[in-house]
């Protein structure tokens, strides 16, 4: 009946049944709900109080279906909170789920965090920064590529002075404001890290010109595996 031994063992020595009887939670945590006020008449099975152990949460991240094929079930990543900006959370990747959201193209991601210190709270917002070994990867500035749907593209320096020429990438994961490359470029070719599209631009404007000027754009240093 949801007694303690303890509180049976006190009834058989009473002899009575006391007016008031406590019943206690077969769980530790916190309450989230509470469901009743006094005087509530309540019948068998009701939901009186929810009680969660928060000590540890999970976190619930969107990530975009062209990013989901690189996150493994095991790796770690970090949370950023609002709440304590200069506080490093971490968490453990233990869920990919199966379906793409069809709205926002995204695939959630559920990760394990310890919250024994108590800091963080169910339904709060984080930024998840999922963390991996890659080793060494030829990478470029985010802004050296040009996502026009159906390629990427980067302009490569030429031989001929202030001359570029658009070629296609395959491009990898993003990190720290960089893209990896994994086709396309050879370490050592020098690309337009800035104002690519004004470039692009220019070279649709000239028919049957497959060089391009220079126009607002800067060369990146040579490119080195990081």
């Amino acid at each position: 009946m949801g007694l303690t031994e303890q509180q049976i063992h006190e009834l058989e020595a009473a002899g009575a049944v006391p007016l008031v009887i406590t019943y206690y939670s077969p769980a530790n945590g916190v309450v989230i709900d509470k469901k009743i006020v006094t005087g509530v008449y309540v019948s068998e099975g009701s939901t009186l109080y929810e009680i969660s152990d928060i000590s540890t949460l999970w976190d619930i991240a969107d990530v975009y279906e062209t990013d989901a094929g690189f996150i493994r079930i095991g790796e770690r990543a970090k949370l950023s909170i609002g709440t304590y900006p200069h506080d490093a959370f971490s968490g453990t990747v233990s869920l990919i789920y199966p379906v793409v959201n069809p709205q926002s193209r995204t695939v959630k991601v559920r990760l394990l965090v310890n919250n024994t210190s108590g800091k963080l709270r169910p339904n709060m917002y984080s930024e998840t920064v999922f963390m991996r070994k890659k080793g060494k990867s030829l990478t470029v500035p985010v802004g050296a590529v040009l996502v026009t749907g159906k390629r990427n593209l980067v302009y490569v320096k030429t031989d001929h002075e202030n001359h570029f020429e658009a070629r296609e990438v395959g491009v990898g994961i993003r990190f720290d404001n960089k893209y990896e490359i994994i086709s396309g470029l050879s370490e050592g070719e020098v690309v337009v890290s800035e104002g690519g599209y004004l470039i692009d631009s220019e070279s649709q404007l000239k028919s049957g010109n497959g060089d391009a000027h220079q126009h607002g754009g800067s060369a990146a240093p040579e490119l080195k595996p990081e």
